[in-house]
């Protein structure tokens, strides 16, 4: 019988040496002190060493082609004296999981085990610091190449993909991938890249996506995810960290989005409700649920239900005004209540009648500057819109005020919420002007308005109407003009509203 801890004895003599002592491989002898076979060939859990166990492999192998479809941990921080199968019997031992150990590596400063599933390598990963090897809490991190990388989120993106509801949740995705050893790997191009080719390969037709708490700091490369999921209509980036809301930007070419979330995240603390609203309208066309909440449509006049929007517009098209005044009267007396209905409950709306090229001008009377020191919160709001050249006398800051764009979105939502009077009790007024290339109406727009202090304040309104670009932002919403510039007069009423 066998000593305990020996080899067979056809097999004694037949370890790792060490030839520049001297010794031969084959008799053992030399200044090299022979060790025992277990070291290098481990015994298969609950059976004897031998060709049926593990499979010995260098650590350049360890993530090499021909174990693409292994998960491989790496244990440090035991004694350089400890014996393999001292630490196979120690993570045996302390592991909840059963595994099954493939292959694996094994030296006096590291060692690696090859597990075949996911479930396994977590198990092990989650004994970090658990596992007393000879007194020492040994470390367990997987390793993270490439191809180990790929592998886990593949094997993360089948697992949590429901065919059923086409949806794929990657909430706290970095928990299952704690040492990824790259800080704040969404903002990694090649983990995106990565990613998503698992998804592209996995579940290419998913609808909904959930990237909620995965510590997400940059949309940068998140507009790739059009190519591996052209179809998705549903995102979700909730409780994430994302700084600034121009990272929203970064995602605009996903157009088949109707559902997204941003609630929770660092850059919702310095905008407004309806700035924020604005912005996501205006970068997503078709989006119909903002953080969970319905988003009314875009253009809808009483008489005319949200599908008729575009194939039955309510508004006649502007090449045609020129034909008679009658056409220009039914545009304005059309477009100033929907106007005015949005401008008071949901100026994101209005978003998509604003391009590039807009430009808004905002003046206060001066009468009204006394109020700063009594209400400096509803009259200061105006005031820093001001641009009335017998006040405003420093060229600088008028340039600075006149809005363009979407700038005129963000200045209209933070401006006091109001409540206009009836338009019978106003006065609406419409002028065509037809030039070379296009016509132009500009309405007219003088009544009241009651702010969220109750306070009645007196406004004159302008806005110059073109015909709206083919396949722009205002002709997918519905409308069928938008605006060239605008001007907005505010001062204190004259008349009090009736009733």
């Amino acid at each position: 019988m066998e000593p305990e801890g020996m080899a067979p004895m056809g097999l004694r003599g037949r370890y790792r040496g060490s030839r520049r002592g001297g010794g031969s491989r084959r008799s053992g002898r030399g200044r090299g002190k022979a060790q025992p076979f277990q070291q290098w060939i481990i015994q298969k859990p609950g059976g004897r060493a031998g060709a049926g166990g593990p499979e010995r492999i260098p650590a350049t192998a360890i993530n090499g082609p021909t174990n693409r479809d292994l998960f491989p941990v790496q244990i440090s921080g035991y004694p350089t004296s400890t014996k393999w199968p001292t630490l196979l019997a120690a993570l045996q031992g302390s592991c909840p999981v059963q595994f099954e150990c493939k292959k694996y590596f094994f030296s006096p400063k590291f060692a690696a085990i090859l597990v075949p599933t996911l479930p396994e390598q977590r198990a092990l990963l989650n004994l970090s610091g658990a596992v007393n090897v000879q007194g020492i809490n040994v470390e367990i991190v997987p390793f993270t190449s490439k191809g180990s990388i790929s592998k886990s989120l593949r094997d993360i993106v089948q697992r949590r993909f429901s065919a059923a509801d086409s949806m794929l949740s990657l909430a706290q995705l970095l928990k299952e991938l704690p040492s990824l050893n790259m800080n704040s790997p969404f903002a990694n191009e090649k983990f995106i890249d990565q990613l998503f080719h698992a998804i592209g390969t996995t579940c290419r037709n998913v609808k909904a996506i959930d990237f909620a708490e995965c510590g997400i700091t940059s949309l940068r490369y998140f507009g790739k995810l059009v190519r591996h999921a052209p179809v998705v209509q549903s995102l979700s980036f909730r409780d994430n960290l994302i700084p600034r809301i121009e990272e929203i930007d970064q995602i605009k070419s996903l157009k088949s989005v109707t559902d997204i979330v941003f609630a929770g995240n660092p850059f919702l603390r310095e905008l407004t409700v309806d700035q924020y609203k604005s912005t996501l309208i205006n970068r997503f066309p078709k989006l119909r649920y903002l953080d969970g909440a319905e988003i009314p449509p875009p253009f809808v006049v009483p008489g005319i239900g949200p599908g008729q929007a575009l194939s039955d517009p309510p508004l006649p098209a502007i090449k045609n005004l020129g034909e008679c005044e009658e056409a220009c009267r039914d545009v304005a007396l059309r477009f100033v209540p929907r106007f005015l209905e949005l401008f008071d409950g949901n100026r994101a709306g209005l978003a998509p009648l604003y391009t590039p090229a807009s430009v808004l001008s905002l003046t206060v009377d001066p009468r009204l500057v006394h109020e700063r020191d009594t209400d400096p919160g509803q009259v200061g709001k105006f005031l820093q819109l001001n641009r009335n050249l017998t006040v405003c006398t420093d060229i600088a800051v008028r340039v600075q005020r006149l809005l363009h764009g979407q700038d005129i979105v963000f200045a209209l939502a933070n401006l006091p919420p109001s409540r206009h009077e009836s338009v019978d009790l106003m006065t609406v007024d419409v002028i065509r002007t037809t030039l070379p290339t296009i016509t132009v109406i500009t309405i007219q727009i003088h009544g009241n308005f009651t702010d969220d202090t109750q306070k009645v304040r007196g406004f004159s309104h302008s806005v110059a109407l073109g015909p709206a670009t083919e396949n722009g932002e205002a002709a997918r919403a519905g409308w069928q003009v938008e605006v060239l510039n605008e001007q907005l007069h505010i001062f204190a009423a004259r008349i009090s509203p009736q009733a």
